[in-house]
C-alpha cells in the first residue's frame, strides 16, 4: 500500500512539473521587418510601460499586448517589464486613472500580432519565439 502510494504521489508531481513547464513560453520582441531599431531590454519596457512613445532613432512605436492571462504576456511582463500580471493591471489603472496614459493597444494571440506588426512599420509587439513569420524581425530572445 505505501509504495502504491509513493509511486502516485511521484506520477502526480511529474505531471505538475510538465505541466508547469509546458506553461513557460520563449518569447521574443518583434518589430516590423523594415524597421532598423535595436533595442535593450529598458527601451522595451519603457515603450510597453508608456512612459517613451518613440523609437530611440526617432518614428513613433505602436506597442501590441498579448492578453496578460496567457503564457506569452504573462512572460513578457516578468521578463521586460518585472511586474506580475495583477501590477501590470493596477499599474495601468493608475495611469488611466491619472489621466498619463492609456495600455497598449491589446491582440489575441501570435498570430494576430505578427499580422499587424508586419503590417504596420511603427508596431513593436511580442510573440512564442518558435513561431516568427516573414514581415517581422526579432529584436530579443
Amino acid at each position: 500500500m505505501t509504495t502504491y502510494w509513493i509511486r502516485s504521489v511521484s506520477l502526480a508531481l511529474s505531471g505538475a512539473v510538465c505541466m508547469m513547464a509546458g506553461a513557460h513560453a520563449e518569447v521574443t520582441v518583434i518589430v516590423n521587418a523594415a524597421n532598423p531599431a535595436s533595442l535593450d531590454d529598458e527601451v522595451i519596457a519603457n515603450l510597453f510601460l508608456g512612459q517613451v512613445r518613440s523609437f530611440p532613432g526617432g518614428g513613433a512605436a505602436l506597442p501590441i499586448n498579448q492578453p496578460g492571462s496567457g503564457a506569452v504576456g504573462q512572460e513578457f511582463a516578468a521578463q521586460y517589464l518585472k511586474k506580475t500580471p495583477p501590477q501590470l493591471k493596477a499599474y495601468w489603472a493608475k495611469q488611466v486613472f491619472t489621466g498619463v496614459g492609456r495600455p497598449p493597444k491589446e491582440l489575441d494571440g501570435d498570430e494576430a500580432v505578427m499580422n499587424f506588426v508586419a503590417a504596420n512599420p511603427g508596431a513593436i509587439g511580442y510573440v512564442e519565439a518558435s513561431k516568427l513569420i516573414a514581415g517581422v524581425k526579432a529584436l530579443k530572445k
